[in-house]
């Protein structure tokens, strides 16, 4: 790694006034550890909302598979708080299971991740010119590296990183985060709807007929940019 991009790495942690009673934040709040069966939300100390920055998580102990990592905007703690769900389900989150499965704002998908394993690492990248977030697993099987990706659009304007656990002796440590390119403009295409600007959400490209765009209701709109994330 050169020194400039050295220059640009910032030590995550997690934020103990957005952290659920079940977890345990240790070593400078880096490492969160699970030892309750309900579920319990901790949150990044920072919110991201420009340029494209690339966080490490390791997964230090995962052999329970019951949880989520993902990101998050501002409006899931609150909601998280009041309905006591998990991540899958909410609106505001992108994340994907231990088992490998990817939740988008409440929607399973399939994306072909491996499940998490313990002693492995997690990568996800914010992408915030493109709109896009992306998760890279690394772990190592049988003295093998392996790795896979997944690209997911929709990052909204704002986002942290967050976890929700729901089973005991789990653990994640947040290690560093790398500012791989400073804010700038938003990639050409890339536009906001008048249903996501609404609710603070960026969203993919969108192209709607002339005529019929002004007369869009908002829940129209909002099926519209739905459409267009999948």
């Amino acid at each position: 790694m050169s020194a400039e991009s050295a220059e640009e790495q910032e030590c995550m942690r997690w934020d103990s006034s957005r952290c659920d009673g079940g977890i345990t934040l240790t070593e400078e709040a880096a490492t969160a550890a699970h030892g309750s069966t309900r579920w319990d939300t901790v949150l990044g100390h920072r919110w991201f909302n420009d340029g494209v920055h690339e966080l490490e998580i390791r997964t230090d102990c995962v052999d329970n598979l019951s949880l989520f990592v993902g990101v998050v905007r501002v409006a899931h703690w609150d909601a998280a708080q009041q309905q006591h769900e998990p991540m899958r389900d909410s609106q505001h989150a992108i994340c994907m299971h231990g088992d490998g499965r990817l939740f988008i704002k409440g929607q399973e998908k399939e994306w072909g991740l491996m499940r998490l394993r313990s002693g492995g690492q997690l990568t996800i990248k914010l992408d915030f010119c493109a709109g896009v977030v992306t998760f890279t697993q690394t772990c190592v099987v049988r003295g093998k590296t392996k790795e896979s990706v997944a690209e997911v659009p929709g990052l909204f304007c704002e986002a942290a990183v967050a976890v929700c656990f729901g089973g005991r002796e789990q653990q994640l440590t947040l290690g560093s985060c790398v500012c791989l390119e400073s804010g700038g403009e938003v990639a050409e295409g890339r536009v906001r709807d008048p249903y996501s600007e609404a609710m603070g959400e960026a969203v993919a490209p969108l192209t709607l007929d002339s005529e019929g765009d002004a007369g869009l209701s908002v829940a129209n709109q909002e099926a519209v940019v739905a459409t267009s994330l999948y």
